[in-house]
């Protein structure tokens, strides 16, 4: 065999592709090889060939590679550039293709040796063995709508080797129509639509036609076809003549070469719009004044004779933008103020026209500079946040942008969110923060930052409102000790078994406690236990006292800062006196009595006393009496344990002896404990529930609960408890009447505490019971009377009056003891005469029925003004000549929390009076002087009183004043 030559001509295979084997090509009189494609995986629509080097497509492909096109001569070789022998190789092609919507095809065959064809799994063509001639063969095939895979196996025995493959549309017979086109897209322009789809695969496709419709469904046919009498070949069509705002709806549908047309594609609406913009408006000025930009410009050509509704205002601090809209819908007129300008700052601004559409014109541009006089209020200051330290607080807020008319800032401070505040900056400060050093430690400050404007013609700087904040500045911890302990000494005594550590009791309020160290000889440190926390002086008893070789005391503070003071031991190596004798304690009311005899030395100085408040506690001093006095009593002695007391004799040089023998005893308590804060009062049901919180006193052993039914005295023991039990209930109360109760501690000894603060509650009357209801909306007012009650009376039919009580505490004023109307009163007012004698009063009004079942009190309070205002100052009388008048002038009060309302002005022709009046009424205060004139005063003396009045009648002492006619 010859040489072989692979594959057809380009442009045939191209055409294959399109087509999908529509035809056999013109035979070329020298076949051109392709080169073989290099990748195995072949598109959909394309033969990937597979060459063996056997008849049974055995083993590994010698080469895979794609054929657009099956239509091979080879002659009597083989595939040039692959490795096959002459004879008995074999070629197996697949395709997997899209038939669109099926239909019927011609599948025709030619070639030399074996051929067959498959159609998915199912062969069409067999003619499978050597053949000495070119064999050919044509069947009709019905393929079904969708993808489907082809498969032509081909094998060459000996001689001649050719092959070629056809699937052409059966056009004669064809009644399968193309699917629907899908993808469509309708984009509307101005009078237009531009529609597009995807194309479809069908093999004898012929083309397209387009439908439109102004509602559903469109329908098929010519009257509302606008593709013309033949199809489309193009997958996109524009549909011209529209109207704008008209919705229109369109469908594509596909045509095949027999005339089979698809179903319509699903619709797609498109509604044309204006989408060309008016003509600039022009002329565009910018007028600045201090107030506003005045903005005109000459109207768009297409304002009157085309479609434009008005114009946008844009605004930027650049002439390149970003730009802000300042109109939120077209602006009618040609004329546009900004109120809200930048000031100071070049504004540059653009105006464009609006038509129907909304298409905006080109704008027309123009700038100008906002005068900055101060005459503007500058805007409030933001991000005001206010950071505490010790060392103050900052202040820090955002800088108000250039163009607000801001030239700095003041900042206020004060103690209250709505008091009065002060200004710490003397001037405006430019930078948005400050550092308050002087703020309050440990309370809230509060503050105000305010923008302000430059001076104004005037040279009045324009203030914001205020931005507000507050905050903490934190208590600084204390790091400074107390003051070092002073006056301190450390004397051994004579026979060495003592040393008494002195040191000057604290001066100042920092000093909390003492602490107290032993330094031995030796080195050791050891701690000694003080008994109180600031006794100032300690008897050192320790068995190797003569081997202290100092001590050092130690003040703390309460932050635990400390100071020390080292007082190093002395020995007293004069004789000191002896030690007292015959000491005796006798705990009795009073306390704890001591008696001593007297010591004998002729140069004794004193005695000190001292206690031991605890069996393993040390001994403190606690008192001194002078030589000669050989008693004391212990007023304030602890109480609840072991009490140990000596006594120590001093001379006159300072030297102290040993202590007395030590007596012990315990001091009887009579002290009362404390008395619970107050007793709480709850009614639960038909009873009475009593509760109070626990006495601070340690030794409390139990409770007693007091009770009064309708009056404040004669308080009854109701009720002995534990001390665990703080609450009692009282089920025997009389119904409808106020009961008071009050609770006392009492302590292991019997003491007992004073009384709680009363509580008060009314048991209810049995179930079944009518109550009448309680009067309601009572008030009270001062009159010139006395106080004057008004209610509202009882809905109760059977409500025979009401009962008036008055008491001067807020606890038990509906009782017998505060009762006003022994009689009930049956009209709903009543005037308390003595009502004004007392700074306040409490009111309580209970309705009662013919049976003299009670209501609930109804109470108020009255508060009484018995402060007379102060008197009248600068008081003076003076006669003026010409025309020969007295005038009499005072400073009137008119300072805030002043209740003066007027005066009154007396006259008499003696100091001690008597005096008339010369007022028929108050003179009101109406400035900051008071003046009353008299035309024709009496010859000689003449004496004046001014008397000041408040609100409620109080009159003030009289100020005086004389004059000479």
């Amino acid at each position: 065999m010859g040489m072989r030559q692979l594959l057809w001509p380009a442009a045939v295979a191209a055409a294959l592709l399109a087509g999908t084997l529509q035809g056999a090509p013109p035979r070329a009189a020298v076949p051109v090889a392709a080169a073989p494609v290099a990748s195995v995986t072949c598109a959909a629509g394309v033969w990937k060939a597979s060459y063996y080097a056997n008849k049974k497509f055995s083993g590994t492909p010698k080469k895979s590679l794609c054929d657009t096109s099956i239509k091979k001569n080879w002659g009597s070789g083989h595939p040039v550039g692959i490795a096959l022998p002459n004879n008995n190789f074999s070629v197996r092609w697949t395709m997997k293709r899209d038939f669109g919507g099926g239909g019927p095809f011609n599948l025709s065959v030619a070639g030399q040796d074996g051929i067959r064809v498959w159609i998915d799994s199912k062969r069409y063509i067999n003619l499978w063995r050597d053949y000495s001639s070119t064999q050919r063969k044509t069947v009709r095939v019905i393929v079904p709508a969708g993808s489907h895979t082809l498969r032509v196996d081909y094998f060459a025995a000996t001689g001649k080797a050719n092959v070629s493959v056809g699937l052409a549309p059966a056009t004669t017979s064809d009644r399968t129509a193309p699917a629907a086109p899908t993808a469509v897209k309708a984009v509307r322009g101005d009078t237009k639509a531009s529609l597009s789809w995807s194309r479809n695969v069908e093999a004898d496709l012929a083309g397209y036609r387009v439908y439109r419709n102004t509602s559903l469904p469109v329908p098929l046919n010519t009257s509302h076809r606008i593709s013309g009498s033949k199809p489309r070949t193009s997958n996109s069509f524009s549909a011209s003549g529209l109207h704008n705002g008209t919705k229109y709806w369109f469908v594509i549908t596909g045509v095949d070469r027999s005339g089979n047309q698809s179903r319509a594609s699903a619709s797609v609406g498109a509604v044309p719009a204006d989408t060309t913009a008016p003509r600039p408006p022009t002329d565009l000025d910018v007028d600045t004044y201090p107030e506003e930009n005045a903005l005109t410009w000459a109207p768009s050509q297409d304002d009157v004779v085309g479609d434009v509704v008005g114009y946008h205002v844009y605004r930027s601090l650049s002439a390149t933008g970003p730009w802000t809209r300042l109109t939120t819908a077209p602006v009618a007129m040609n004329l546009f103020h900004d109120a809200k300008a930048p000031i100071g700052v070049r504004a540059y601004y653009r105006v464009t026209a609006v038509d129907e559409a909304k298409n905006e014109s080109t704008p027309a541009s123009a700038s100008g500079t906002r005068p900055d006089d101060g005459s503007v209020t500058p805007p409030v200051p933001t991000g005001l946040k206010a950071t505490a330290a010790t060392g103050g607080i900052t202040l820090g807020w955002g800088d108000n942008p250039a163009g607000s008319g801001a030239h700095g800032y003041n900042v206020y401070r004060s103690t209250a969110a709505a008091g009065t505040y002060t200004r710490l900056t003397a001037t405006p400060i430019t930078a948005p923060q400050y550092q308050d050093s002087q703020a309050p430690v440990g309370s809230v400050a509060y503050y105000r930052v305010t923008a302000v404007s430059k001076p104004d013609i005037f040279g009045v700087r324009h203030e914001s409102a205020p931005a507000q904040t507050s905050a903490t500045r934190p208590v600084p911890p204390d790091i400074t000790p107390p003051p070092a302990p002073t006056g301190a000494q450390a004397v051994l005594n004579y026979a060495k078994t003592q040393v008494s550590v002195r040191w000057d009791p604290p001066t100042d309020t920092d000093t909390v406690r003492f602490e107290l160290r032993r330094y031995l000889k030796d080195g050791t440190v050891q701690q000694v236990a003080l008994s109180s926390p600031l006794f100032a002086g300690y008897g050192d008893r320790a068995p190797d006292a003569a081997s202290v070789d100092s001590y050092l005391i130690s003040a703390f503070d309460a932050a635990g800062n400390r100071s020390d003071t080292r007082v190093y031991v002395r020995w007293d190596s004069d004789a000191p006196p002896a030690a007292p004798t015959g000491l005796t304690v006798t705990p009795d009311t009073s306390g704890v009595a001591l008696h001593w005899s007297g010591n004998t030395e002729s140069d004794l100085k004193a005695y000190h006393v001292l206690r031991r408040d605890a069996p393993d506690a040390g001994y403190a001093e606690i008192a001194s009496v002078p030589a000669g006095t050989t008693a004391w009593l212990d007023s304030l002695p602890p109480l609840h344990t072991e009490l140990g007391y000596e006594v120590v004799a001093e001379d006159k040089g300072g030297h102290r002896g040993p202590p007395s023998q030590p007596v012990f005893t315990t001091a009887l308590d009579t002290r009362p404990p404390a008395a619970p804060s107050v007793a709480r009062t709850a009614v639960q049901g038909q009873a009475i529930v009593v509760t109070w919180d626990a006495s601070p006193t340690p030794d409390v052993a139990g409770y007693r609960v007091y009770q009064s039914v309708d009056s404040t005295d004669g308080y009854a023991l109701v009720a002995e408890l534990v001390k665990e039990q703080r609450s009692w209930t009282d089920n025997d109360a009389a119904p409808g009447l106020s009961a008071l109760y009050v609770v006392t501690a009492v302590d292991y000894s019997g003491n007992e505490s004073k009384s709680s603060s009363p509580g008060e509650a009314v048991r209810p009357y049995p179930v079944g019971v009518a109550v009448p209801a309680r009067a309601t909306t009572l008030a009270s007012a001062i009159v010139d009377k006395g106080v004057r009650l008004d209610w509202v009376a009882s809905t109760t039919p059977e409500a025979a009056g009401y009962l008036v009580y008055r008491s001067r505490d807020a606890v038990g004023v509906a009782v017998a003891d505060n009762l006003l109307t022994p009689t009930p009163v049956t009209a709903t007012t009543f005037t308390d005469p003595a009502g004004r004698t007392a700074p306040r009063w409490y009111y309580a009004v209970v309705t009662v029925d013919g049976s003299g079942t009670r209501s609930l009190p109804a109470t108020v309070r009255q508060d009484i003004d018995l402060q007379a205002p102060p008197m009248p100052s600068r008081l003076s009388a003076g006669l003026h000549t010409p025309p020969g008048y007295l005038e009499i002038q005072w400073d009137n009060a008119i300072a805030p929390g002043s209740d003066t309302v007027g005066y009154l002005v007396h006259w008499s022709a003696t100091l001690a009076g008597p005096y008339t009046p010369l007022t028929p009424g108050l003179l009101v205060p109406t400035g900051p002087y008071g003046t009353f004139r008299i035309d024709s005063p009496p010859t000689g003396w003449s004496f004046f009183q001014v008397i000041a009045v408040d609100a409620v009648g109080n009159q003030s002492a009289p100020a005086t004043a004389q004059a000479h006619v």
